[in-house]
């Protein structure tokens, strides 16, 4: 069962998760005090013998955060909540390089030497501080709406005073790997450029130059083959020189035989794409944003934003490099329906309970119908019921774990929402009630601690029933007191025996002293006054044998 989603982690609100995986979660937050979307990436919780992935998790934000460049996503925030670390990050919109590589020649080979003379600058700025990535593959770099370039996802990164690697161990993503990572070796900033290398590899060719149906031959490969040859797979035409060079070297097997640094490899692609795009266009590139459109209009699109697409899409030249694509973009505009169609497909999907498919049908009929109160009153009632259902969801777990004040926090916001909704007000009086017996629990384990076991037995006695997660907590409590009562009535018996015995020992000590006046009495001729502190002696310590004996000499038994 996956966790609840929390409302908030630290100071900022959780609005959706991005990804689940097996060592975390991504969040969309927003910032409430700066006012501004984040992502917030978290680590599944830990035990205490993952303390290197805590360590390597805190790493991450260290390795970002001490890097300053528009090529780099930039870290907010570092913190820990309820023991779960967590990174705060930028929201990047746009598209994974991988997802534009699987477009096939949806982009031209230019756009494609851009971004991936952007990620070098990236990888630059990183290496001259000491920065190895250990992961670069496309579905790290994001390619932003505007076509800027951010290199994320630094969990692997290798520090340069760094001890974290142990030996033998393979850090790394299979396909992108370079040799040295696959033997387990320690490796610097040209195993980055084997990785960058594969990269250049897939966007000219688009295929990995290593990669087979299995992680052990791909492995393989990566140690003990070369790279197909480059022209052979090419299908754009001769591949320029420069360009050629740069992936052969990049791919050496020796990282002494690759480029010097990451710097060389950016002036190679700068060189590369001068070559491609003929001395005018380069001087122009920069001032390019046809890519950035494109995949603008492509979130817009995916996002349901059809009329907004459309718009952008318009602006563009159909007949140029990139016609086909903007072609197949304005054809799914061409489909988006009128704004009374995609309300109710939204209310269909809603009553569904298919609230992906709802809010997609919602936010179409609101950017296609302008200002329609339909369409706003269906993407208002599509957040309401995603903030209902998980906040049920939610609730309810955490009532399961015991956990009922964070329950009542989440059923709060259901309300908020849905003030008549029956089942959360069922389930806030059972928080209500598992909090009140919490509380009534610690009242009794206190009462028995300081000794008031009479007070501790009636809280226990009415609770009543008690809660599922709490029956154990209350065999606790109700053991712990028996334990501290029969503490506490063997301890008394003890003093009383104590009492007795002190008592016995003085009234012995009184009727030994007795017995020596009656002595000294008698020897005095004053026997009545003897029998008298003899006889006393016996009523003090009916056990006293000389004082017996002394009677029954004079025939006073």
């Amino acid at each position: 069962m996956e966790p609840p989603v929390p409302a908030r982690i630290g100071k900022y609100r959780i609005d959706e998760v991005l990804g689940r995986g097996a060592m975390g979660v991504v969040y969309l937050g927003f910032d409430t005090i700066i006012h501004r979307q984040v992502a917030i990436k978290t680590m599944a919780s830990l035990t205490s013998a993952d303390a290197e992935l805590r360590e390597r998790f805190y790493q991450e934000a260290r390795a970002i955060g001490n890097l300053a460049h528009h090529n780099i996503v930039v870290v907010h925030d570092l913190g820990e909540e309820r023991g779960t670390p967590y990174i705060v990050m930028e929201y990047l919109r746009g598209t994974d390089l991988a997802g534009l590589l699987r477009e096939g020649q949806a982009f031209s080979l230019t756009d494609r030497l851009r971004i991936l003379q952007q990620v070098a600058r990236a990888l630059e700025h990183a290496h001259e501080r000491g920065i190895v990535h250990r992961d670069v593959k496309p579905s790290n770099i994001r390619v932003l709406p505007d076509g800027g370039v951010k290199l994320m996802d630094f969990g692997i990164a290798k520090l340069g005073t760094s001890q974290m690697t142990l030996a033998g161990s393979i850090l790394g993503t299979p396909d992108y790997m370079s040799p040295e990572q696959v033997r387990g070796e320690a490796s610097d900033a040209r195993s980055d450029l084997f990785s960058f290398g594969i990269m250049l590899f897939e966007a000219l060719t688009g295929r990995r130059p290593f990669t087979v149906d299995n992680a052990q031959g791909t492995l393989y490969r990566l140690v003990n083959e070369e790279a197909p040859p480059l022209q052979r797979l090419f299908d754009g035409g001769s591949v320029p020189d420069a360009l050629a060079s740069l992936v052969h070297r990049c791919l050496h097997k020796d990282p002494g035989g690759r480029p010097r640094d990451a710097g060389q490899v950016r002036r190679a692609l700068r060189d590369a794409l001068r070559e491609v795009a003929g001395p005018d266009a380069f001087e122009s590139l920069s001032a390019d944003r046809t890519l950035g459109q494109i995949v603008r209009a492509r979130t817009l699109l995916d996002e349901g934003r059809y009329a907004a697409a459309r718009q952008i899409l318009e602006g563009l030249d159909a007949g140029g490099t990139n016609g086909v694509e903007v072609a197949k973009l304005l054809r799914r505009c061409a489909g988006a329906g009128t704004a009374e169609d995609l309300v109710a497909q939204g209310r269909a999907a809603l009553a569904a309970l298919d609230y992906d498919a709802a809010d997609a049908a919602a936010q179409r009929a609101v950017e296609t119908g302008g200002d329609s109160p339909a369409a706003a009153h269906l993407l208002d009632a599509v957040q309401r019921a995603r903030t209902v259902t998980r906040g049920i969801e939610s609730a309810r777990t955490a009532l399961a774990g015991g956990n009922f004040e964070l329950s009542k926090e989440f059923l709060a916001q259901v309300l908020q929402a849905d003030g008549s909704h029956t089942f959360a007000r069922r389930l806030m009086s059972d928080a209500d009630k598992g909090a009140a017996t919490r509380e009534a629990l610690e009242a009794a384990r206190g009462a028995a601690r300081a000794g008031r076991f009479d007070q501790a037995g009636r809280l226990l006695d009415d609770l009543g029933e008690v809660p599922a997660p709490l029956r154990a907590l209350r065999e606790e409590v109700a053991s712990w007191l028996t334990a501290r009562r029969q503490e506490a009535e063997s301890r008394a018996r003890e003093e009383e025996r104590r009492e007795q015995e002190r008592r016995r020992r003085a009234r012995g000590g009184e009727a030994q002293k007795a017995v020596e006046r009656g002595i000294q009495l008698f020897g005095e001729g004053r026997s009545t006054e003897a029998i008298a502190e003899w006889r006393r002696a016996l009523e003090l310590d009916p056990d006293h044998l000389l004082a017996a004996q002394m009677l029954e000499e004079i025939g006073e038994t």
